[in-house]
Formats: structure tokens, sequence, C-alpha cells
């Protein structure tokens, strides 16, 4: 089944935008993560440490609402060739290479090293 805007080249204003929003919460994460205290087993997740967990749930939200719109709205190919891959080069696959890290590992991975933030989060 094909969308019905499929035929019109180009990202619309959502996927953009949803685009630089995951690029200022990953910039936001790395300022913070770079900040932040060291973290032990028994550190609490208050201050910094609660903001760059807070940040990163919703990095992941973000990420997960913009496949949902990608996948909701396909964009045309033009001339054959996604748009993805348009200029080629090693340019264009640092840039894929760096979004599917974003999509795939990084949301999860300070899921998984901080518990205490889950505890917290959830119990309170």
């Amino acid at each position: 089944m094909k969308h019905e805007n499929a035929d019109a080249p180009g990202y619309g204003a959502v996927a953009k935008s949803l685009h630089w929003l995951v690029v200022a919460l990953v910039t936001a994460q790395f300022a913070l993560g770079w900040t932040m205290p060291h973290i032990g087993r028994n550190t609490l997740p208050v201050g910094l440490i609660f903001w760059h967990g807070s940040i990163g749930m919703l990095l992941l939200a973000v990420v997960l609402v913009g496949l949902a719109w990608r996948f909701a709205h396909p964009v045309a190919l033009l001339g054959g060739v996604p748009l993805c891959c348009r200029r080629g080069g090693l340019d264009n696959e640092a840039h894929v290479s760096c979004g599917a890290g974003a999509r795939g590992m990084a949301p999860g991975a300070g899921a998984g090293l901080a518990p205490s933030f889950w505890n917290a989060l959830v119990i309170g």
C-alpha cells in the first residue's frame, strides 16, 4: 500500500523536527554525562544523575516516535536511490552509522547500567 505523500521527495517538518530533537537530547546527554559525578553501585539518582536518566528516557521515547513516524510516512525515492544514500561517500556512511547507534544501542545502554535510577523512578 502506497502512502499519499510518498511521491513528494524529502522529509517533512515532523521528521526533521524529531531528528533535531534527537540531536539536541544526545548533546545534552553528553554534556550531563561529562559533568556529573562518578556513579557507583549505591549512588542515588539525584541532581545531574537524575537529569541524565530522565533525558535518556525522553530520548528513547523520541526515537521510538521517530521510528513510528518514519514507518507511517514513507519517503519517496529520488531517481531510484533512497534519500539517505543520495550523496554516498564516507560522510553518508558515518551519518547512517551514527543514526543506527542512536536508535539501537545508545538509548538502552544507560538503562542497564543504572538500576538504582529505575528503582527510584518506579518505586519512588
